[in-house]
């Protein structure tokens, strides 16, 4: 098998068991069947770019529910500061969420709107409820491709719920874009206090770590998905 082939080979998604009940699995069965075909095609739209060697790729993770203009701040800010190859916004299909406003297909839609002219950037399904697993199964998939986590510094006030969150800290850099409201209150948060030693300045530096981490800080962009679905009439 050629490595061309072997990065082109469909992720498999978690199994349906991890939903809550019937009427979940079923719609997490339907979700999966959704991101192997979008992801599938992902995989040979990057083929040829992941297997240079270093290819460095921002993550940008999460629900999208929906995607607004500081997800895109947060990417194109980040992507240009840290001279990234791609970004990769990855959408959750967290079964706890499914019930939320928009479904996988149109959240995936959306983002492709939002970054339909950005070059470099990418919408792909995650291929796990939770961030460590998922990050764990690309580093597998493209060993010779580094990978950093990007997200807005309002992502701290919940990292230390996730699911492994001190393996997930430890197994990529992470850089942070302050958000409104969130610019003083991070180092005090666990995963600030549990990374302290971890703590780069140095960008270009930071990059070349295992692990280790950064706050951005710039124009802030105080959109917020939760604002918008409760802007939304019933």
């Amino acid at each position: 098998m050629t490595a061309t082939e072997e990065l082109c080979k469909c992720p498999r998604l978690p199994a349906a068991r991890h939903a809550t009940n019937a009427a979940n699995a079923v719609s997490v069965g339907l979700a999966q069947m959704y991101c192997n075909r979008i992801n599938y095609d992902l995989e040979y739209q990057h083929a040829a770019v992941a297997i240079r060697c270093f290819v460095v790729v921002g993550i940008l993770g999460g629900s999208f529910d929906p995607p607004h203009e500081g997800h895109l701040h947060v990417a194109s800010k980040l992507m240009k500061l840290l001279r990234l190859d791609a970004v990769w916004w990855i959408v959750a299909i967290n079964p706890q969420k499914l019930a939320g406003t928009y479904s996988l297909k149109e959240r995936m839609s959306m983002v492709k709107s939002v970054i339909a002219r950005c070059r470099g950037m990418r919408v792909m399904c995650a291929d796990s409820q939770y961030s460590y697993k998922m990050v764990r199964n690309l580093q597998a998939r493209y060993p010779q491709t580094r990978f950093v986590w990007i997200a807005g510094s309002d992502t701290l006030s919940t990292m230390h719920k996730w699911y492994r969150w001190k393996q997930f800290c430890e197994s990529l850099p992470i850089v942070l874009l302050e958000r409104r409201g969130y610019v003083y209150n991070v180092l005090r948060m666990p995963f600030a206090v549990y990374m302290e030693d971890e703590r780069v300045s140095d960008l270009k530096f930071l990059l070349k770590r295992r692990r280790g981490w950064s706050i951005v800080r710039g124009k802030i962009c105080a959109a917020s998905s939760t604002q918008i679905r409760n802007a939304m009439p019933v």
